[in-house]
């Protein structure tokens, strides 16, 4: 009698109060608890406008831990991607790409969180970046450059906004291959982005006040000038982001 009273204790009864071999599932069996982080992860594609507030107070090593979606320690090509908007930083995907790979000093595909601060330093002049750079939406000869040094050179047309044959682009190559290497320098590619593209749309979009009868050749003039203070007020916050990482200058303080 204790033997069967065992043995009938042992099983589970069913919902007919007859015994069954089928275990019931636990209410709660599959809860799955998330981490702060990871509840932060899911407001990223809910609640954005909450989210960039919250990321403002954050320090670089938190906005980094959060970016990390894999956890690895590091931050790929697409998470950089993805954070950009939340700063506040809206650029084209070319510009994004060329800006990882100059932190990317490894050339690994991945920034660590030295590296990462570099990026925050450089591309926010409210971080404390002494030249006042932001990184515009703009098209600059660098950003398509990168991508022509990629052989991505119909990609790179296009970001241009130009139509073009691959006929058309082969003539262009060798007319602006000045030393005849066979091969395009930054500064011949840069002819050929200013030859190419839209010289007054650029110009208007960069808010100049452009003359309504004025040569072609004097708007390209005003466009290389304000390409090249550009690009040197971006050399110049890589570098002093870069120099200052090696100071330990780059410390966890909030972003802002």
């Amino acid at each position: 009698m204790e033997k069967d009273n065992a043995n009938k204790s042992n099983k589970l009864l069913g919902v007919d109060g007859k015994p069954t071999n089928t275990r019931h599932r636990n209410l709660f069996e599959e809860e799955v608890i998330l981490t702060e982080k990871q509840k932060m992860r899911q407001e990223l594609e809910t609640n954005k406008d909450k989210m960039m507030d919250l990321i403002k107070a954050m320090s670089p090593v938190d906005i980094f831990l959060l970016f990390d979606e894999d956890d690895s320690g590091l931050i790929s090509f697409e998470e950089f991607r993805k954070m950009l908007p939340f700063l506040n930083i809206h650029i084209s995907d070319a510009k994004a790409y060329r800006y990882f790979r100059m932190c990317d000093t490894d050339g690994s595909g991945e920034i660590d969180i030295d590296e990462f601060k570099v990026a925050l330093f450089a591309c926010d002049p409210t971080s404390g970046n002494p030249v006042g750079f932001h990184p515009s939406n703009f098209i600059t000869p660098m950003d398509t450059f990168e991508m022509m040094d990629e052989d991505h050179s119909r990609y790179a047309t296009e970001y241009i906004g130009v139509e073009i044959t691959d006929e058309k682009l082969e003539k262009y190559f060798h007319k602006y291959d000045y030393n005849y290497a066979g091969l395009l320098d930054y500064f011949e590619f840069c002819d050929i982005f200013i030859e190419l593209g839209d010289v007054r749309k650029q110009l208007e979009l960069r808010k100049v006040d452009v003359p309504s009868f004025v040569r072609k050749k004097t708007l390209r003039l005003m466009l290389l000038d304000l390409l090249v203070e550009e690009e040197r007020k971006e050399r110049r916050a890589l570098v002093c982001a870069c120099t200052c990482s090696r100071l330990f200058c780059l410390r966890s303080v909030p972003y802002t």
